[in-house]
């Protein structure tokens, strides 16, 4: 692992001390390129006359912060979809690589190569793949990808979205007017007059007929009357 280490000088702030008592301050400034916690020892080492002072430093630093968000949405579920980035290295050499979801990152994420060289700097840069495959509806998914380097380490979030349901509009198929010719039977129906059998059978008794029950009274009663002169 690589890191930075600068001493700095800082002057004596007792203008008494002797020559053999001048005491050495400095600073040490760390500049991490990625997730450390470990012991270093500190070496001082006297150029004339020997002596060697030896210090242990303890160093830790935590994850960075996210370099990047990635957002991913899926026709629906069951789909996947996939987007693409590359990345090199910040220094003059290529350098393995691992990339993963971190554990509670859910199953639907997945990434591509997981483990490879990146390019050196001022090169192309490695392409990476990130699908993601929707696995119900609901809320959106969230992980976290890494990508880890022996001297530097990357964090994407990443967001699984389904695209927003939309509610259809409804169109009626069914024709609630009439039309033309349809109207045109029906005021022809209400032109004609229906024959009221009731009426005229109440006719018929006033004058001594026989009641119709449907057709012409002068027909029944010469069927009638051809009927007697038969039987004589």
């Amino acid at each position: 692992m690589r890191f930075s280490m600068q001493l700095h000088r800082e002057p004596v702030k007792s203008s008494q001390a002797s020559a053999s008592s001048y005491p050495l301050n400095y600073r040490i400034d760390y500049g991490p390129l990625r997730p450390f916690d470990g012991q270093v020892e500190l070496i001082f080492r006297r150029t004339n006359g020997g002596g060697q002072w030896r210090f242990s430093v303890h160093l830790s630093s935590q994850p960075p912060e996210i370099d990047d968000v990635i957002d991913i949405e899926a026709p629906s579920v069951g789909k996947t979809a996939r987007v693409s980035f590359r990345l090199s290295n910040i220094f003059a050499n290529s350098t393995a690589f691992e990339a993963y979801f971190t554990p509670d990152s859910p199953f639907d994420f997945a990434v591509s190569p997981e483990k490879g060289s990146i390019s050196p700097h001022g090169y192309e840069g490695t392409q990476f793949i990130v699908s993601y495959t929707a696995s119900n509806y609901g809320k959106a998914a969230h992980g976290t990808l890494i990508i880890d380097t022996d001297q530097m380490q990357w964090i994407y979030r990443v967001n699984g979205m389904l695209p927003k349901i939309r509610k259809p509009k409804a169109t009626s198929k069914i024709e609630t007017r009439l039309s033309a010719n349809t109207e045109k039977a029906l005021a022809a129906a209400k032109r004609k007059t229906k024959k009221n059998f009731l009426h005229r059978n109440i006719q018929s008794s006033r004058h001594g007929t026989k009641p119709s029950r449907g057709g012409d009274s002068s027909t029944s009663r010469g069927l009638l009357q051809s009927k007697r002169s038969s039987r004589l």
